[in-house]
């Protein structure tokens, strides 16, 4: 069991974030990866060994490429670290209909209190 290296809390800070943002839970990433319960809380947290093959695991139930991950980990001019920008073609797709929704609903409601 090892401490997380500097660069390897970054990553794992950085993926705890991602679960966060997907809304979805640790418990969830770690029955998909086939993991024990509580066993991703104890590699994100340090006490076990985090390796790349967590990683690689917990970014394929995210439905993240590992290369969008970590070029927003490692982007320099990134510097608050903010993993606004990881979302997948499919989520910014559907961000936008939902978003097209709203407006359209706003627009409707709208002339309905201009007729009124």
């Amino acid at each position: 069991m090892g401490k997380l290296t500097p660069e390897l809390r970054r990553v794992s800070q950085a993926l705890g974030e991602v679960i966060r943002r997907r809304r979805t839970s640790q418990q969830v990433v770690e029955r998909a990866m086939g993991l024990s319960k509580g066993y991703l809380s104890q590699l994100l947290n340090g006490n076990v060994d985090l390796r790349m093959k967590h990683i690689y695991q917990a970014l394929d139930v995210l439905k993240l490429e590992p290369a969008d991950f970590f070029l927003e980990v490692y982007d320099r001019r990134n510097a608050t670290g903010s993993l606004g920008g990881l979302m997948s073609r499919t989520e910014v797709k559907e961000d936008i209909e939902h978003l097209k929704d709203r407006v359209a609903r706003l627009e409707r409601l709208e002339r309905e209190a201009s007729r009124a």
